[in-house]
């Protein structure tokens, strides 16, 4: 079963409130569960993390670090 970026993003930061974007492409990209081209993996996490702070469920707090805000 394929799973979204979304979804394994949110499983982390409920893992670990604060991450780093770095940290986050590592667990995207050695998902084996993700269909997409790896030159787009990053784009697609930046995009991510983008509407998870317009929705108020992670905070961005310092140059490439996330805090989970719920």
């Amino acid at each position: 079963m394929q799973e979204r970026i979304v979804d394994i993003i949110r499983s982390e930061f409920n893992k670990k409130n604060t991450l780093t974007l770095s940290e986050l492409y590592g667990v995207v990209s050695k998902n084996p569960n993700l269909n997409i081209d790896p030159s787009k993996i990053k784009h697609r996490i930046r995009s991510t993390l983008y509407s998870l702070q317009q929705s108020n469920e992670i905070a961005w707090i310092e140059r490439n670090t996330y805090k989970k805000s719920k």
